[in-house]
């Protein structure tokens, strides 16, 4: 079995979990451009690498919801890395989509990884369907920068 069936078949049922979350906190909630926020989350999630997945399906529900990543985490099954990613990967309040992606590429090891990639599949959807939200495209040529 190669590494990426390998990486997918051991987060299968977590997956499944982040999933029901999602549903649970985004059903009928709309994103700025009045869209439904699970179609953003399916485009993130089909947009990242498999070790990047898991956290994808997530990265919304602790900025728009009652729930912490600490209880995301527990909910879903998150190991320390992905925790983390999700940890990063929530806004601070008043931070700018600039500032917070530079917060992104700062962390290292596999949190960072796994940040930078969902980061990067979010603001590109963004950017693809909103060119002209202030910070976004700049956000987007950060990461592609940083990773190249």
């Amino acid at each position: 079995m190669s590494d990426v069936a390998t990486e997918l078949d051991r987060q299968r049922p977590r997956i499944a979990r982040a999933w029901d979350l999602a549903v649970d906190v985004h059903d009928g909630q709309l994103d700025a451009l009045g869209e439904p926020v699970l179609g953003h989350l399916q485009r993130v999630t089909a947009a990242v690498a498999p070790v990047a997945r898991l956290v994808a399906v997530v990265h919304d529900v602790v900025e728009r919801s009652s729930l912490s990543v600490e209880q995301v985490a527990e909910r879903v099954g998150l190991d320390r890395d992905e925790r983390a990613a999700l940890d990063v990967l929530t806004k601070v309040p008043g931070e700018s989509v600039v500032a917070h992606t530079d917060r992104v590429l700062a962390v290292e090891g596999r949190a960072g990884v796994i940040g930078v990639e969902v980061k990067r599949a979010d603001l590109a959807d963004h950017v693809r369907r909103a060119p002209e939200r202030p910070g976004y495209a700049e956000a987007l040529a950060r990461i592609v920068a940083a990773t190249r």
